[in-house]
């Protein structure tokens, strides 16, 4: 449902250079947390929120790589990119009247696509530059482009992998 995995956390330099890198399990998730509103980290468990807002500070706190290396790390980001989307999919109702087996609703939840178009379209940064980039607290998302970015990358994700007609196809033949 998400994509590979790294499998272990450790700091790693790279052979023949003076550069290092960081192998936590999931973090390729990091960028979609920090764009997040600052509403929706704070509507969540203590441990989402204790991320630290400079991406740094992780690396520093062994609990909050633990956290980021957990299913549930990956469990609350999913559940927040597939409400994102399912609103934005216009689908007129919300996800929970539909079973977890709902073609449409199993869509929302495949994040690797919407975090490929989100970064594709510049509103994440990739994982590196998260970390070359910010060495201070990274500033919550203003809702107008959270809004805007979803408004954007969902139709794009649609059209890049030929959902519509399955989309389509399934609101014509709603299974309750």
């Amino acid at each position: 449902m998400f994509g590979k995995e790294n499998t272990t956390a450790q700091l790693v330099r790279y052979t023949d250079t003076n550069q290092t890198g960081v192998m936590i399990r999931h973090l390729r998730l990091l960028p979609f947390y920090y764009f997040l509103p600052e509403d929706i980290v704070k509507a969540h468990n203590k441990r989402f929120q204790s991320i630290p807002r400079n991406p740094w500070e992780i690396l520093e706190n062994s609990e909050v790589i633990e956290y980021i290396e957990s299913m549930e790390f990956v469990f609350e980001i999913g559940d927040i990119v597939s409400a994102a989307v399912w609103y934005y999919m216009d689908m007129h109702s919300g996800s929970g009247v539909y079973s977890e087996y709902d073609p449409i609703w199993t869509l929302s939840y495949i994040c690797d696509w919407y975090l490929a178009e989100l970064t594709k379209q510049r509103f994440l940064y990739p994982v590196q530059a998260l970390f070359n980039t910010y060495h201070q607290d990274i500033p919550y998302t203003p809702w107008p482009v959270y809004h805007l970015a979803f408004l954007r990358i969902v139709p794009r994700v649609i059209a890049e992998h030929q959902l519509q007609p399955i989309i389509d196809y399934v609101k014509k033949h709603r299974c309750f």
